[in-house]
Protein backbone atom coordinates (compact mmCIF):
# COMPACT_ATOMS: atom_id res chain seq x y z
CA UNK A 1 0.00 0.00 0.00
CA UNK A 2 1.55 3.35 -1.00
CA UNK A 3 2.44 5.80 1.75
CA UNK A 4 -0.16 8.51 2.33
CA UNK A 5 1.80 10.70 4.72
CA UNK A 6 5.43 11.33 5.50
CA UNK A 7 5.15 9.21 8.62
CA UNK A 8 3.97 6.26 6.53
CA UNK A 9 7.33 6.22 4.72
CA UNK A 10 10.15 3.97 5.94
CA UNK A 11 12.25 5.45 8.73
CA UNK A 12 15.37 5.46 6.56
CA UNK A 13 13.60 7.54 3.88
CA UNK A 14 12.25 9.98 6.45
CA UNK A 15 15.71 10.47 7.93
CA UNK A 16 17.24 11.04 4.48
CA UNK A 17 14.63 13.73 3.75
CA UNK A 18 14.79 15.42 7.17
CA UNK A 19 18.58 15.55 7.03
CA UNK A 20 18.29 17.94 4.07
CA UNK A 21 16.18 20.47 5.98
CA UNK A 22 17.67 23.62 7.53
CA UNK A 23 17.76 23.88 11.31
CA UNK A 24 14.77 26.24 11.48
CA UNK A 25 12.55 23.82 9.59
CA UNK A 26 13.70 20.93 11.78
CA UNK A 27 12.80 22.92 14.89
CA UNK A 28 9.34 23.59 13.48
CA UNK A 29 8.91 19.96 12.51
CA UNK A 30 9.86 18.80 16.00
CA UNK A 31 6.86 20.73 17.38
CA UNK A 32 4.29 19.05 15.15
CA UNK A 33 3.80 15.94 17.28
CA UNK A 34 5.46 13.87 19.97
CA UNK A 35 6.34 11.12 17.50
CA UNK A 36 7.98 13.57 15.09
CA UNK A 37 9.76 15.29 17.96
CA UNK A 38 11.29 11.98 19.03
CA UNK A 39 12.25 11.24 15.45
CA UNK A 40 13.71 14.69 14.62
CA UNK A 41 15.40 15.55 17.92
CA UNK A 42 18.62 13.60 17.19
CA UNK A 43 18.99 15.57 13.94
CA UNK A 44 18.87 18.82 15.89
CA UNK A 45 22.09 17.92 17.70
CA UNK A 46 23.90 16.19 14.82
CA UNK A 47 25.80 19.37 13.89
CA UNK A 48 26.34 21.82 16.76
CA UNK A 49 28.02 25.18 16.25
CA UNK A 50 28.23 27.38 19.34
CA UNK A 51 29.80 30.84 19.12
CA UNK A 52 30.83 32.41 22.41
CA UNK A 53 31.71 36.06 22.72
CA UNK A 54 31.64 38.34 25.71
CA UNK A 55 28.08 39.59 25.54
CA UNK A 56 26.67 40.56 28.93
CA UNK A 57 23.10 40.22 27.67
CA UNK A 58 23.69 36.48 27.25
CA UNK A 59 23.39 35.27 30.84
CA UNK A 60 23.73 31.64 29.86
CA UNK A 61 26.72 30.84 27.61
CA UNK A 62 25.77 28.21 25.03
CA UNK A 63 28.27 25.64 26.30
CA UNK A 64 26.67 25.60 29.74
CA UNK A 65 23.20 25.41 28.17
CA UNK A 66 24.24 22.46 25.98
CA UNK A 67 25.70 20.60 28.95
CA UNK A 68 22.46 21.06 30.86
CA UNK A 69 20.53 19.57 27.93
CA UNK A 70 22.87 16.59 27.62
CA UNK A 71 22.56 15.73 31.31
CA UNK A 72 18.79 16.01 31.10
CA UNK A 73 18.65 13.81 27.97
CA UNK A 74 21.99 11.94 27.85
CA UNK A 75 20.98 9.84 24.83
CA UNK A 76 21.32 12.96 22.66
CA UNK A 77 25.11 12.88 23.06
CA UNK A 78 25.20 9.71 20.98
CA UNK A 79 23.78 11.60 18.00
CA UNK A 80 26.19 14.57 17.93
CA UNK A 81 28.58 14.10 15.00
CA UNK A 82 30.01 17.60 14.53
CA UNK A 83 30.90 20.08 17.28
CA UNK A 84 32.28 23.56 16.66
CA UNK A 85 33.04 25.91 19.54
CA UNK A 86 34.13 29.24 18.10
CA UNK A 87 34.14 32.94 18.88
CA UNK A 88 36.46 35.87 19.29
CA UNK A 89 36.08 39.18 21.02
CA UNK A 90 37.44 38.94 24.56
CA UNK A 91 39.56 41.97 25.33
CA UNK A 92 42.99 42.16 26.90
CA UNK A 93 43.29 44.37 29.96
CA UNK A 94 46.23 46.75 30.47
CA UNK A 95 49.51 45.47 31.92
CA UNK A 96 49.07 42.05 30.40
CA UNK A 97 46.15 40.92 32.60
CA UNK A 98 43.66 38.98 30.55
CA UNK A 99 39.96 38.53 30.95
CA UNK A 100 39.85 35.93 28.18
CA UNK A 101 38.11 33.72 28.68
CA UNK A 102 36.09 34.77 31.74
CA UNK A 103 34.70 32.13 34.06
CA UNK A 104 31.43 30.66 32.89
CA UNK A 105 28.39 30.74 35.15
CA UNK A 106 27.55 27.11 35.86
CA UNK A 107 24.60 27.52 38.22
CA UNK A 108 22.41 25.69 35.70
CA UNK A 109 24.80 22.73 35.49
CA UNK A 110 23.94 19.75 37.65
CA UNK A 111 27.19 19.15 39.50
CA UNK A 112 25.94 15.85 40.97
CA UNK A 113 25.24 14.60 37.45
CA UNK A 114 28.68 15.79 36.30
CA UNK A 115 30.31 14.09 39.29
CA UNK A 116 28.54 10.82 38.50
CA UNK A 117 29.63 10.98 34.84
CA UNK A 118 33.25 11.67 35.81
CA UNK A 119 33.09 8.71 38.22
CA UNK A 120 31.69 6.42 35.51
CA UNK A 121 34.49 7.21 33.05
CA UNK A 122 37.03 6.69 35.85
CA UNK A 123 38.73 9.97 35.05
CA UNK A 124 41.93 10.78 36.96
CA UNK A 125 41.83 13.84 39.17
CA UNK A 126 38.04 13.72 39.52
CA UNK A 127 37.94 15.96 42.60
CA UNK A 128 40.05 18.64 40.94
CA UNK A 129 37.93 18.43 37.79
CA UNK A 130 34.78 19.09 39.82
CA UNK A 131 36.41 22.03 41.58
CA UNK A 132 37.32 23.49 38.19
CA UNK A 133 33.72 23.05 37.04
CA UNK A 134 32.45 24.84 40.13
CA UNK A 135 34.83 27.71 39.35
CA UNK A 136 33.49 27.95 35.80
CA UNK A 137 36.79 27.01 34.15
CA UNK A 138 36.27 26.85 30.39
CA UNK A 139 38.79 24.04 29.97
CA UNK A 140 36.91 21.86 32.48
CA UNK A 141 33.61 22.50 30.72
CA UNK A 142 35.05 21.69 27.28
CA UNK A 143 36.55 18.44 28.56
CA UNK A 144 33.21 17.48 30.13
CA UNK A 145 31.32 18.27 26.92
CA UNK A 146 33.68 16.28 24.71
CA UNK A 147 33.49 13.32 27.09
CA UNK A 148 29.72 13.21 26.52
CA UNK A 149 29.97 12.96 22.71
CA UNK A 150 31.47 9.55 21.88
CA UNK A 151 30.50 9.46 18.21
CA UNK A 152 32.05 12.73 17.06
CA UNK A 153 33.25 12.87 13.46
CA UNK A 154 34.63 16.41 13.62
CA UNK A 155 35.67 18.71 16.46
CA UNK A 156 36.66 22.37 16.22
CA UNK A 157 37.86 24.39 19.19
CA UNK A 158 38.39 28.09 18.53
CA UNK A 159 40.71 30.49 20.39
CA UNK A 160 38.25 31.25 23.20
CA UNK A 161 38.29 27.57 24.13
CA UNK A 162 42.01 26.80 23.94
CA UNK A 163 43.61 29.34 26.28
CA UNK A 164 44.00 26.55 28.82
CA UNK A 165 43.77 22.88 27.89
CA UNK A 166 45.29 20.87 30.74
CA UNK A 167 41.99 19.29 31.79
CA UNK A 168 41.05 18.39 28.23
CA UNK A 169 44.53 16.96 27.72
CA UNK A 170 44.31 14.79 30.83
CA UNK A 171 40.95 13.43 29.76
CA UNK A 172 42.16 12.73 26.21
CA UNK A 173 45.25 10.89 27.45
CA UNK A 174 42.99 8.84 29.68
CA UNK A 175 40.47 8.11 26.90
CA UNK A 176 42.80 7.55 23.94
CA UNK A 177 45.75 5.72 25.45
CA UNK A 178 44.12 3.57 28.13
CA UNK A 179 43.91 -0.12 27.23
CA UNK A 180 42.82 -3.27 28.98
CA UNK A 181 40.18 -2.98 31.71
CA UNK A 182 38.46 0.30 30.88
CA UNK A 183 35.06 1.64 31.75
CA UNK A 184 32.35 1.04 29.15
CA UNK A 185 31.40 4.69 29.64
CA UNK A 186 34.84 5.93 28.58
CA UNK A 187 34.65 7.03 24.90
CA UNK A 188 37.23 5.84 22.39
CA UNK A 189 36.22 8.31 19.64
CA UNK A 190 36.47 5.70 16.86
CA UNK A 191 34.84 7.99 14.26
CA UNK A 192 36.67 11.27 14.96
CA UNK A 193 38.35 12.18 11.65
CA UNK A 194 38.69 15.97 11.59
CA UNK A 195 40.10 18.12 14.41
CA UNK A 196 40.77 21.86 14.70
CA UNK A 197 42.58 23.10 17.81
CA UNK A 198 43.20 26.81 17.32
CA UNK A 199 46.02 28.83 18.79
CA UNK A 200 45.29 31.31 21.56
CA UNK A 201 44.64 34.94 20.84
CA UNK A 202 47.58 37.08 21.99
CA UNK A 203 49.73 34.00 22.52
CA UNK A 204 52.70 36.08 23.66
CA UNK A 205 50.73 36.99 26.80
CA UNK A 206 50.45 33.35 27.84
CA UNK A 207 54.05 32.20 27.96
CA UNK A 208 53.52 30.15 31.11
CA UNK A 209 51.29 27.64 29.31
CA UNK A 210 52.45 24.78 27.16
CA UNK A 211 49.86 22.69 25.38
CA UNK A 212 51.99 19.99 23.72
CA UNK A 213 51.03 17.29 26.22
CA UNK A 214 47.37 18.29 25.85
CA UNK A 215 47.09 18.13 22.05
CA UNK A 216 49.39 15.21 21.21
CA UNK A 217 46.74 12.63 22.30
CA UNK A 218 44.65 13.71 19.30
CA UNK A 219 47.22 12.01 17.07
CA UNK A 220 46.27 8.67 18.64
CA UNK A 221 42.75 8.83 17.19
CA UNK A 222 42.34 5.67 15.10
CA UNK A 223 40.42 7.37 12.25
CA UNK A 224 42.11 10.79 12.22
CA UNK A 225 42.45 12.18 8.68
CA UNK A 226 42.79 15.97 8.84
CA UNK A 227 43.99 18.21 11.64
CA UNK A 228 44.72 21.89 12.19
CA UNK A 229 46.58 22.48 15.43
CA UNK A 230 48.73 25.03 17.22
CA UNK A 231 51.43 23.33 19.31
CA UNK A 232 53.64 25.18 21.77
CA UNK A 233 57.30 24.23 21.63
CA UNK A 234 57.96 21.90 24.59
CA UNK A 235 61.32 21.84 26.35
CA UNK A 236 61.43 18.07 25.87
CA UNK A 237 59.26 16.05 23.53
CA UNK A 238 57.22 13.18 24.96
CA UNK A 239 54.46 11.24 23.26
CA UNK A 240 51.86 10.00 25.75
CA UNK A 241 51.89 6.25 26.30
CA UNK A 242 49.18 3.77 27.05
CA UNK A 243 48.97 1.69 30.21
CA UNK A 244 51.51 -0.79 28.87
CA UNK A 245 53.82 1.95 27.52
CA UNK A 246 53.01 1.20 23.88
CA UNK A 247 54.31 4.08 21.70
CA UNK A 248 52.22 5.84 19.09
CA UNK A 249 51.63 3.62 16.08
CA UNK A 250 51.89 5.07 12.56
CA UNK A 251 49.08 7.60 12.29
CA UNK A 252 46.31 7.59 9.68
CA UNK A 253 46.56 11.38 9.36
CA UNK A 254 46.77 12.56 5.73
CA UNK A 255 46.49 16.36 6.01
CA UNK A 256 48.02 18.56 8.72
CA UNK A 257 47.96 22.33 9.25
CA UNK A 258 50.49 23.23 11.91
CA UNK A 259 50.99 26.48 13.81
CA UNK A 260 53.77 27.77 16.09
CA UNK A 261 55.90 24.60 16.31
CA UNK A 262 59.47 25.34 15.17
CA UNK A 263 61.79 23.20 13.06
CA UNK A 264 63.75 22.06 16.13
CA UNK A 265 60.67 20.15 17.31
CA UNK A 266 59.19 19.23 13.93
CA UNK A 267 60.97 15.90 13.47
CA UNK A 268 59.43 14.49 16.66
CA UNK A 269 55.94 15.28 15.43
CA UNK A 270 56.33 14.04 11.86
CA UNK A 271 58.14 10.77 12.60
CA UNK A 272 55.01 8.65 13.17
CA UNK A 273 52.87 10.35 10.50
CA UNK A 274 53.53 7.74 7.84
CA UNK A 275 50.37 8.52 5.84
CA UNK A 276 50.82 12.30 5.63
CA UNK A 277 50.24 13.68 2.12
CA UNK A 278 49.64 17.37 2.73
CA UNK A 279 51.42 19.65 5.22
CA UNK A 280 50.70 23.36 5.72
CA UNK A 281 53.20 24.67 8.24
CA UNK A 282 53.02 28.19 9.66
CA UNK A 283 56.61 28.97 10.71
CA UNK A 284 56.60 31.70 13.36
CA UNK A 285 59.08 33.68 15.42
CA UNK A 286 58.50 36.21 18.17
CA UNK A 287 61.17 37.32 20.60
CA UNK A 288 60.93 35.76 24.08
CA UNK A 289 58.24 33.29 23.00
CA UNK A 290 59.38 29.67 23.44
CA UNK A 291 62.95 30.99 23.61
CA UNK A 292 64.26 27.54 24.58
CA UNK A 293 63.34 26.30 21.10
CA UNK A 294 62.53 29.35 18.98
CA UNK A 295 65.25 31.76 17.83
CA UNK A 296 65.73 34.26 15.02
CA UNK A 297 67.81 31.69 13.11
CA UNK A 298 65.96 29.50 10.61
CA UNK A 299 67.79 26.17 10.77
CA UNK A 300 67.26 24.99 7.18
CA UNK A 301 69.21 21.75 7.59
CA UNK A 302 67.11 20.84 10.62
CA UNK A 303 63.96 21.74 8.70
CA UNK A 304 64.87 19.54 5.73
CA UNK A 305 65.82 16.62 7.97
CA UNK A 306 62.51 16.87 9.83
CA UNK A 307 60.47 16.93 6.64
CA UNK A 308 62.28 13.87 5.35
CA UNK A 309 60.42 11.90 8.02
CA UNK A 310 57.49 11.89 5.55
CA UNK A 311 59.51 11.69 2.32
CA UNK A 312 57.66 8.64 1.06
CA UNK A 313 54.15 10.12 1.25
CA UNK A 314 54.24 13.93 1.21
CA UNK A 315 52.74 15.29 -2.02
CA UNK A 316 52.05 18.93 -1.13
CA UNK A 317 54.10 21.16 1.18
CA UNK A 318 53.23 24.74 2.09
CA UNK A 319 55.50 26.73 4.39
CA UNK A 320 54.29 30.16 5.46
CA UNK A 321 56.52 32.37 7.57
CA UNK A 322 55.71 35.24 9.88
CA UNK A 323 57.30 37.26 12.65
CA UNK A 324 55.73 39.62 15.14
CA UNK A 325 57.02 42.27 17.52
CA UNK A 326 56.65 41.46 21.21
CA UNK A 327 54.98 44.50 22.72
CA UNK A 328 55.38 43.19 26.26
CA UNK A 329 59.13 43.73 25.90
CA UNK A 330 58.93 47.05 24.10
CA UNK A 331 59.14 45.67 20.58
CA UNK A 332 57.39 47.62 17.83
CA UNK A 333 59.09 46.33 14.68
CA UNK A 334 59.36 42.82 13.32
CA UNK A 335 62.51 41.14 14.63
CA UNK A 336 65.38 40.29 12.30
CA UNK A 337 65.59 36.76 10.95
CA UNK A 338 68.42 34.95 9.21
CA UNK A 339 68.87 31.50 7.70
CA UNK A 340 71.54 28.93 8.39
CA UNK A 341 72.35 25.80 6.39
CA UNK A 342 70.55 24.71 3.23
CA UNK A 343 67.47 22.88 2.05
CA UNK A 344 69.34 20.26 0.03
CA UNK A 345 67.56 17.57 1.98
CA UNK A 346 64.34 18.57 0.20
CA UNK A 347 65.59 16.62 -2.80
CA UNK A 348 64.73 13.43 -0.91
CA UNK A 349 60.99 14.29 -0.89
CA UNK A 350 60.47 11.94 -3.80
CA UNK A 351 56.66 12.18 -3.92
CA UNK A 352 56.41 15.98 -3.64
CA UNK A 353 54.50 17.66 -6.48
CA UNK A 354 53.84 21.14 -5.07
CA UNK A 355 56.12 23.26 -2.91
CA UNK A 356 55.11 26.68 -1.57
CA UNK A 357 57.91 28.36 0.38
CA UNK A 358 59.17 31.87 1.16
CA UNK A 359 61.72 33.16 -1.36
CA UNK A 360 63.92 34.13 1.60
CA UNK A 361 64.12 30.51 2.82
CA UNK A 362 65.05 29.08 -0.56
CA UNK A 363 67.26 31.86 -1.95
CA UNK A 364 68.22 33.98 1.06
CA UNK A 365 67.32 37.36 2.51
CA UNK A 366 69.65 39.36 0.28
CA UNK A 367 71.25 39.10 -3.19
CA UNK A 368 74.61 38.60 -1.47
CA UNK A 369 73.40 35.18 -0.33
CA UNK A 370 71.89 34.29 -3.70
CA UNK A 371 74.91 33.09 -5.76
CA UNK A 372 75.59 30.16 -3.47
CA UNK A 373 71.91 29.41 -3.02
CA UNK A 374 71.08 29.62 -6.74
CA UNK A 375 74.09 27.51 -7.67
CA UNK A 376 72.66 24.57 -5.79
CA UNK A 377 68.95 25.30 -6.12
CA UNK A 378 68.37 22.49 -8.59
CA UNK A 379 69.95 20.05 -6.17
CA UNK A 380 67.52 21.17 -3.44
CA UNK A 381 64.32 20.44 -5.36
CA UNK A 382 62.62 17.02 -5.54
CA UNK A 383 63.00 15.32 -8.91
CA UNK A 384 59.24 14.99 -9.39
CA UNK A 385 58.28 18.56 -8.45
CA UNK A 386 55.66 20.11 -10.75
CA UNK A 387 54.78 23.47 -9.14
CA UNK A 388 57.12 25.78 -7.21
CA UNK A 389 55.51 28.77 -5.50
CA UNK A 390 57.92 31.35 -4.08
CA UNK A 391 56.35 33.91 -1.77
CA UNK A 392 57.44 37.31 -0.50
CA UNK A 393 56.76 36.60 3.14
CA UNK A 394 59.18 38.19 5.62
CA UNK A 395 59.79 41.15 3.28
CA UNK A 396 59.04 43.41 6.27
CA UNK A 397 62.13 42.04 8.05
CA UNK A 398 64.87 44.67 8.01
CA UNK A 399 67.49 42.49 6.32
CA UNK A 400 65.18 41.52 3.42
CA UNK A 401 67.01 43.25 0.55
CA UNK A 402 65.42 42.06 -2.69
CA UNK A 403 63.69 44.08 -5.39
CA UNK A 404 61.96 43.09 -8.61
CA UNK A 405 64.89 43.51 -10.98
CA UNK A 406 67.26 41.44 -8.87
CA UNK A 407 64.69 38.63 -8.54
CA UNK A 408 64.22 38.52 -12.31
CA UNK A 409 68.01 38.49 -12.72
CA UNK A 410 68.29 35.54 -10.34
CA UNK A 411 65.63 33.62 -12.27
CA UNK A 412 67.42 34.49 -15.51
CA UNK A 413 70.61 32.95 -14.11
CA UNK A 414 68.75 29.89 -12.92
CA UNK A 415 67.07 29.13 -16.25
CA UNK A 416 69.97 29.92 -18.59
CA UNK A 417 72.95 28.43 -16.73
CA UNK A 418 74.13 25.15 -18.22
CA UNK A 419 75.80 23.66 -15.16
CA UNK A 420 74.21 20.41 -14.06
CA UNK A 421 73.89 21.61 -10.47
CA UNK A 422 71.53 24.34 -11.65
CA UNK A 423 69.22 22.18 -13.69
CA UNK A 424 65.69 22.06 -12.41
CA UNK A 425 63.49 18.94 -12.11
CA UNK A 426 62.37 17.80 -15.59
CA UNK A 427 58.78 17.60 -14.33
CA UNK A 428 58.65 21.27 -13.26
CA UNK A 429 55.83 23.04 -15.12
CA UNK A 430 55.25 26.28 -13.21
CA UNK A 431 57.18 28.71 -11.04
CA UNK A 432 55.15 31.40 -9.30
CA UNK A 433 57.28 34.39 -8.29
CA UNK A 434 56.70 36.98 -5.53
CA UNK A 435 56.43 39.85 -7.98
CA UNK A 436 55.94 42.71 -7.72
CA UNK A 437 57.30 42.78 -4.20
CA UNK A 438 55.65 46.04 -3.28
CA UNK A 439 52.59 47.95 -4.35
CA UNK A 440 52.62 48.63 -8.08
CA UNK A 441 53.15 46.66 -11.28
CA UNK A 442 56.13 44.93 -12.77
CA UNK A 443 58.15 47.06 -15.20
CA UNK A 444 57.37 46.13 -18.84
CA UNK A 445 60.98 45.19 -19.62
CA UNK A 446 61.07 42.79 -16.66
CA UNK A 447 57.80 41.19 -17.72
CA UNK A 448 59.11 40.84 -21.26
CA UNK A 449 62.22 39.06 -19.99
CA UNK A 450 60.14 36.67 -17.92
CA UNK A 451 57.98 35.88 -20.94
CA UNK A 452 61.14 35.12 -22.94
CA UNK A 453 62.47 32.85 -20.20
CA UNK A 454 59.15 31.00 -20.06
CA UNK A 455 59.25 30.36 -23.80
CA UNK A 456 62.89 29.25 -23.76
CA UNK A 457 62.70 26.96 -20.72
CA UNK A 458 59.24 25.51 -21.18
CA UNK A 459 58.48 26.42 -17.55
CA UNK A 460 55.57 28.82 -17.12
CA UNK A 461 56.65 31.80 -15.01
CA UNK A 462 53.73 33.45 -13.26
CA UNK A 463 53.39 36.40 -10.92
CA UNK A 464 51.41 36.74 -7.74
CA UNK A 465 50.65 40.13 -6.31
CA UNK A 466 52.31 40.40 -2.91
CA UNK A 467 50.99 42.91 -0.41
CA UNK A 468 53.11 45.04 1.88
CA UNK A 469 52.70 42.44 4.62
CA UNK A 470 54.02 39.70 2.36
CA UNK A 471 50.69 37.98 1.95
CA UNK A 472 49.88 36.43 -1.41
CA UNK A 473 46.63 37.16 -3.19
CA UNK A 474 44.91 33.93 -4.13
Amino acid sequence: MPARTMQDCPSELQLAIFALLPLGDLLSLSLVSKSLHTFVEPLLVADIHLEWKKQPEHNLPPVAALLRTLFERPYLGQHCLHLRLTGMGFKTQPRGTDEEPPALPVSVLSLPAAAEHIRLIEAPGAVTWLEELQAGAVDALVALLVSLLPNLVSLELGPNFTLESARLGKFLRHAITRVGNRSSWLPKFPSLKHVVFAGRTNEFRHCNFNNAADVLPFFYLPSLQTMSVSIDNPVTWAWPHSDNATPLLPSSLTSLELFRLRETRLQHLLAPLKSLKKLHWHWFYQEYLDSHASTYVVALDVMAHALCQVLGTLVELTIEADTEANELYGGYEDPDVKTRGSLRGFAQLSQLKLLRIPWAFLVGFSPEEAPGKMTHLGASLPSGLEVLILTGELLSVENFDWHDGVIVGAIDLLLTEEEASLRLPPTLKRIILPLPLYVGTLLPELQTRLDELSAQSGIKLELENIGEDGSMDK
